[in-house]
């Protein structure tokens, strides 16, 4: 007499699948993804709103800056000029010679050229053919 192999019953089958370190780890997997997926939905949703906010920033400091600069009155430039006190440079001055200018930028240790603090040799080119502006004329 043989035996049929009777099935197993539903409730073996679920707890021989739940004993399955293979399903254990594949639904572990699918806890984990479905929590990635709602993460990625989070950070697309605060990516766009942050992404608001930053525009609603940047526009309200335009407008405050424009309205600052706006408001900002316009300074009087203080004296310059230490032979005279007027309001220009002192390689400006009037009351100045061209040769007493020259010695000043020497002494200061300035480039006749350019008028400028500067290492090495001056690049700019020359008014007329000497290396020195026409200030000191």
């Amino acid at each position: 007499m043989e035996t049929e192999s009777s099935p197993i019953p539903i409730d073996e089958e679920i707890a021989l699948e739940a004993a399955d370190p293979t399903m254990e780890k594949l639904r572990e997997m699918e806890i984990s993804l479905t929590s990635l997926k709602m993460g990625i939905r989070k950070l697309i949703q605060n990516q766009g709103t942050l992404s608001k906010e930053i525009r609603n920033i940047e526009e309200s400091l335009k407008d405050t800056w424009k309205d600052e600069m706006s408001s900002v009155p316009t300074k009087k430039q203080p004296p310059n000029c230490k032979e005279c006190a007027g309001y220009h440079q002192a390689y400006d001055c009037p009351r100045i010679s061209a040769d007493q200018r020259f010695m000043n930028a020497v002494a200061a240790e300035i480039c006749v050229n350019c008028n400028r603090r500067h290492p090495g040799v001056c690049r700019k080119r020359p008014l007329c053919d000497k290396k020195h502006l026409t200030i000191y004329h």
